[in-house]
C-alpha cells in the first residue's frame, strides 16, 4: 500500500489486482480487472509527480497509471542500473520530492535512486550503513521532509539510522 498526496487515497494491491481506499469517504474501490500475479517480496511506492503507483521487488518493477484518467494500466517496466534493488526482496522504498525521484534501500551501505522518466538506476554507496533484514525493509524507510533525509528503523531493539540528505550520502546514525 502507498499514500498518494494527490488524490487523497490510498493505494493497494493484493497480489493479483490494484484497489484504492478513499479515506474522506471509507471506501474501497477496485481500479482493475485484470488479474496480475505478484508474490509477497514486493513494496509499493507512489510517485505523485508522474501520478504512478510502482511496486518494486522480487525481479519486478510494475507500474500503474493511478491519474485516473487512464483506466489505471499496468505496465512491467524495464529497468537498468539496479539489478540487485530490483531483485531483493521487499525492499524499502520512499519518493524523493526534491530529487522527483524513488529512492530505495534494502540494508547495507548502498542506496538506489530510480528516475521515472527514464527508469534508469543509479547507487551510491557509503560507509556505516546498518545491516540487511531478514525479511526485507518494507515500510520502514521514509523519507522525512523536515529534515530532508531518509531514515530506518528496522527493529524496536535496534538505532535508528539517517542514510541518505539532501546533500548526499550520510554515515548511518543510531
Amino acid at each position: 500500500a502507498a499514500y498518494d498526496q494527490n488524490s487523497g487515497m490510498v493505494f493497494i494491491h493484493d497480489r493479483a489486482y490494484l484497489f484504492s481506499y478513499d479515506i474522506g469517504t471509507n471506501t474501497i474501490t477496485q481500479r482493475n480487472t485484470n488479474n496480475v500475479a505478484t508474490d509477497y517480496s514486493k513494496t509499493a511506492v507512489v510517485d505523485p509527480n508522474r501520478r504512478l503507483y510502482i511496486i518494486i521487488g522480487g525481479g519486478e518493477v510494475i507500474s500503474y497509471d493511478i491519474s485516473g484518467t487512464a483506466g489505471y494500466p499496468l505496465t512491467q517496466r524495464n529497468t537498468t542500473g539496479g539489478s540487485s534493488i530490483v531483485s531483493s526482496e521487499n525492499p524499502g522504498l520512499a519518493y524523493d520530492p526534491v530529487g522527483k525521484q524513488i529512492v530505495a534501500w534494502n540494508g547495507g551501505n548502498t542506496i538506489y535512486f530510480l528516475n521515472t522518466g527514464t527508469w534508469q538506476w543509479t547507487s551510491t554507496t557509503f560507509a556505516g550503513g546498518p545491516a540487511a533484514v531478514t525479511n526485507g525493509t518494507f515500510g520502514r524507510f521514509g523519507y522525512v521532509p523536515s529534515f530532508g533525509v531518509f531514515v530506518t528503523y528496522n527493529s524496536v531493539d535496534a538505532n535508528g539510522h539517517t542514510l541518505c540528505g539532501r546533500l548526499g550520502p550520510l554515515t548511518g546514525r543510531g
